[in-house]
């Protein structure tokens, strides 16, 4: 009689998937079972363990850790206790980014444009605190400290802090303006921004060349200045134009009236300027010192020098009055007639 001995097809063990771990999950593995004797039970062990009979299960899947081992072995035992086994690497999706300088914008007023970028696996959402939408694009009202999110397909949420900053301003005031006693003052004042600023620039006259400059500026020519700065952010804010005058020295004439009499003080000086910057003041003694009325009266006989001062300490070329008196009055006497001695001593004419 002739027996024929059968043996079940071998036992193969098959990887079915593989799906990486991610900030909600581990890795998901799933293996496949054929040949040898059903039914199987299945076991998920670090690589190198020899699996114990309670490491078997009838699950064909399991979740495995990454942060345990990347390295797995699958086993599979059928009825038969035939056993075969895979080597399973296990990988992470890395979590999404975001780009935390995300369009740094620089605010003047009015809506901001922004666009949220980063990384991140599948498809992705965005949100700047106020639920999550499909497009990358929002727009930003007012200045303010926002927070801008992406979830991406795995549900993983990373966020950054957004500061939209206040308008960097720069104040250029002229404080001194230029005199003929000395340049002229210009004080700088930034504010807002990120608070933290560079060194302050100014371009003369417009040339579009700006050099360092500090506060308070000296400005020792006539012109226009204009200032700018940075702060941190490396936002720029630029000054209204500052205008320096020039100084112009004033020019003056006079009229005078004499004393009427010898001796007197009822002379008089009037002075009349032009050019330079008003308001003038006047001098009689060279610019010794001055006075707001260009009169001067009570004069006696004399030479006076006159100087015109503006209001930039600018003055004019000196110049002379003489005041005069007339010459004193003289009389004399003639003899007519003498007296003579008459009877009664009688009055008569001389």
């Amino acid at each position: 009689i002739a027996v024929t001995i059968a043996q079940p097809s071998a036992l193969d063990l098959t990887l079915a998937s593989n799906v990486n771990a991610n900030c909600n999950f581990g890795a998901k593995v799933a293996v496949t079972a054929a040949g040898g004797t059903a039914n199987y039970v299945y076991a998920f062990v670090q690589n190198g363990a020899v699996p114990l009979a309670g490491d078997y299960t009838n699950s064909a899947s399991a979740v495995l850790d990454p942060t345990v081992n990347t390295q797995w072995d699958v086993y599979v035992k059928d009825a038969r206790g035939c056993i075969d086994q895979i080597d399973v690497t296990i990988a992470t999706d890395a979590l999404p980014t975001i780009n935390s300088s995300v369009g740094l914008y620089c605010y003047s007023g009015g809506p901001v444009p922004i666009t949220i970028t980063g990384t991140y696996v599948g498809t992705p959402t965005y949100s700047i605190g106020n639920g999550y939408f499909a497009s990358p694009n929002f727009v930003l009202n007012a200045p303010g400290n926002y927070t801008f999110y992406i979830k991406d397909g795995n549900g993983c949420i990373v966020s950054s802090p957004y500061p939209l900053r206040q308008e960097l301003l720069l104040q250029a005031s002229l404080t001194q303006d230029l005199t003929c006693a000395g340049a002229a003052t210009i004080t700088l004042l930034a504010t807002q921004g990120t608070n933290v600023y560079g060194g302050f620039e100014v371009d003369f006259n417009n040339s579009g060349v700006y050099v360092p400059a500090v506060s308070p500026y000296t400005a020792s020519v006539a012109g226009t200045y204009t200032f700018r700065v940075q702060d941190s952010q490396n936002c720029q804010a630029v000054s209204v134009p500052v205008v320096v005058s020039p100084t112009t020295s004033p020019t003056a004439t006079a009229t005078q009236n004499n004393v009427t009499c010898v001796g007197g003080n009822d002379g008089s000086i009037i002075i009349t300027a032009a050019n330079g910057i008003t308001p003038y003041q006047y001098s009689k003694d060279n610019g010794v010192t001055f006075q707001a009325s260009n009169v001067f009266t009570g004069l006696t006989a004399g030479t006076y020098n006159i100087v015109v001062k503006d209001t930039k300490a600018c003055t004019s070329v000196a110049f002379t009055v003489t005041i005069t008196q007339p010459t004193a009055l003289a009389a004399t006497a003639v003899l007519t007639q003498s007296l003579t001695c008459g009877t009664g001593n009688a009055t008569q004419p001389a």
